[in-house]
């Protein structure tokens, strides 16, 4: 990595990111860690003071690996309202072989910053998007349910109980349909439900209620709570669906 030794800038063309927990580590130890690692090829490792800072460009969907409250990634869509234009571009071309490499140097180096926190940049839909492509399985499957706004994926409405083996079928055909190799235990599945959904408790159902047997449940808060929670939980506000609105992208895809 000896190219890195003396870089402020990287930038990663056409780049994208393939799930690699190990390489996860390594990238973000790259972006927030105050001292770098160099070994160049043959020779002794030294510690130098991290400068890197990083842009990265893709058309992957899924481009870094973006936890709920992440802090190191700001992640931008880039409009397409000028793609293939070849006039467009040819105009910025000439611009900065003419005085505009120049004039930006001196726009960003006179940019007044004072007063403004840089470590808190603005949460964006697109962030959220690399969110939901970092999650876990049952994180993914949560928030599915919370758009639904349904436990149940062949109901509609919030059921306030539900037993708990019903609710883990559902997490595996949420599986299946996905393609996740890798499923969570039953008791996996309880546990991490437990971190989603900090208002969760569990219990017994009255006698007849779900068959002739009692069953072990789970007890959820009103739907809007849980909701909110999963927006603290991601650090964005989102635009939840409401049912009318999702019966009419049913019926649409349905069409």
């Amino acid at each position: 990595n000896a190219h890195m030794k003396d870089k402020i800038l990287l930038f990663a063309d056409e780049s994208f990111w393939a799930g690699d927990k190990q390489a996860e580590g390594v990238l973000k130890s790259l972006i927030t860690e105050p001292f770098l690692v160099i070994e160049g090829k043959g020779d002794n490792a030294y510690k130098i003071k991290n400068h890197l800072h990083f842009i990265f460009a893709t058309n992957n969907d899924w481009c870094v690996p973006a936890g709920p409250q992440e802090r190191r990634f700001f992640v931008l869509d880039v409009g397409e309202q000028h793609m293939q234009d070849i006039a467009y571009f040819s105009a910025i071309d000439k611009e900065l072989d003419n005085g505009g490499t120049e004039a930006l140097l001196h726009y960003l180096l006179n940019y007044q910053i004072e007063g403004t926190d840089l470590r808190k940049f603005p949460q964006t839909e697109a962030l959220l998007e690399q969110k939901v492509f970092s999650m876990t399985s049952i994180q993914k499957f949560w928030y599915s349910r919370l758009q639904a706004g349904s436990l149940s994926s062949t109901r509609s409405g919030w059921d306030m109980e539900i037993p708990k083996e019903w609710l883990y079928d559902e997490f595996i055909r949420f599986c299946n349909g996905i393609g996740v190799r890798h499923r969570a235990s039953d008791s996996e599945f309880g546990t991490q439900l437990k971190k989603l959904v900090p208002g969760l408790t569990t219990g017994r159902s009255s006698a007849g209620r779900y068959g002739k047997s009692r069953k072990n449940t789970y007890r959820l808060p009103l739907l809007e709570e849980c909701r909110d929670t999963f927006c603290k939980l991601v650090n964005f506000e989102i635009a939840w669906p409401s049912y009318e609105e999702a019966a009419v992208v049913e019926e649409q895809e349905a069409a």
